[in-house]
């Protein structure tokens, strides 16, 4: 039985949800030894695989969820230190997954680019809908929930927060990117992934992170306005935190300045963002959204299983936190939520 931490009783609520969901992320499974990230955090590669196999099938089993969440870093870069293929250890996760008897709907992260993973392999293992920007691939897209009873449909939005990168990219896209990270003088002497000496926010430009390109911040506003005109309400969904006050500032986008202002912009129809990679959960309210950030399968010891179920009310959403997630009623508008805590932040650069 997972272990629950914090937020208030669920038992107060009496119907049951318009929309139910599982929420997983940062799995980072890799068949190598325990260690620890750059904070000293333990991390547990290989019960990654067990602990996710545990989870898929609890989100059927206990929790009858017919969709859910994969919030990307399925796997880990240290992988590269072994002989057994990406591939097949990515095979091996979503084998596992399969446990879990709904859909799975992926995006993928910083840490499937530091393998020999292309984007075209992670279009056809994860089933992740990519387009062509000229020679590049990129995964932006969206997709329709329909709540019990009917009404309108949720509107899913999954954004790829590596589109501006250094990882797998070259040409245009990688040069953008290298404008944000050249203001970091580690960056310039190969220690790429270095904050230090870095102030605020500009921590962020480190090469573990990415960037919005302006065609898919094209592609979000558009979605937006089409559920404006359709009477719909949407989740925003990417690996990297959408807000600072929800992560550790290191853990934060190239350009969130840019894709905030345009989230915010849209709070009349933006429920809430959902990501992962800072690996702690944190959480705030800003203009009427929700930012979560979900923790991570990979740094809950063993026998502890970390996960969400995502409970969808007409007026509000009860997130549901199992190992080291946390409880969260969220009441949609711009008021206190009831258990959204604050966002855990270490005192040292960590490896998201």
């Amino acid at each position: 039985m997972p272990k629950r931490k914090g937020g208030p009783s669920s038992s107060s609520t009496p119907n049951s949800p318009l929309l139910k969901f599982g929420v997983l992320t940062d799995i980072q499974h890799a068949p190598v030894p325990d260690g620890l990230s750059f904070s000293g955090s333990p991390r547990y590669y290989r019960n990654a695989l067990h602990s996710t196999s545990s989870i898929s099938t609890l989100l059927t089993t206990r929790h009858s969820c017919p969709f859910s969440l994969n919030l990307g870093d399925t796997i880990d870069g240290k992988v590269n230190s072994i002989a057994q293929p990406a591939l097949e250890v990515l095979t091996n996760v979503l084998d596992v997954m399969k446990n879990f008897q709904g859909q799975w709907h992926h995006v993928y992260g910083n840490h499937e680019l530091y393998t020999s993973l292309t984007r075209e392999i992670l279009s056809t293992t994860l089933n992740i809908p990519f387009k062509t920007e000229g020679s590049d691939l990129i995964a932006y897209h969206s997709l329709l929930k329909s709540p019990l009873p009917p009404s309108a449909p949720y509107r899913f939005i999954f954004l790829d927060a590596y589109d501006l990168t250094v990882l797998g990219r070259t040409g245009s896209k990688r040069s953008a990117a290298e404008i944000y990270l050249n203001k970091n003088p580690n960056y310039l002497k190969g220690d790429v992934n270095s904050p230090v000496g870095l102030l605020g926010d500009e921590v962020r430009f480190v090469a573990f992170n990415g960037g919005y390109g302006s065609t898919q911040m094209e592609f979000l506003k558009s979605e937006l306005d089409e559920c404006r005109i359709k009477g719909q309400k949407a989740f925003v969904c990417g690996h990297q935190p959408f807000h600072p006050g929800s992560t550790n500032l290191i853990c934060l986008t190239l350009n969130y300045k840019t894709m905030l202002e345009v989230i915010e912009e849209n709070s009349d129809v933006i429920l809430a963002t959902f990501s992962g990679h800072s690996h702690w959960p944190g959480y705030i309210e800003s203009n009427g959204i929700h930012h979560i950030v979900f923790s991570a399968v990979l740094e809950s010891e063993p026998g502890v299983d970390t996960y969400a179920v995502v409970n969808v009310y007409e007026d509000y959403m009860r997130i549901e936190g199992f190992g080291d997630e946390v409880n969260r009623v969220l009441k949609f508008g711009k008021e206190t939520a009831a258990g959204a805590g604050n966002v855990k932040k270490r005192g040292k650069q960590d490896d998201c």
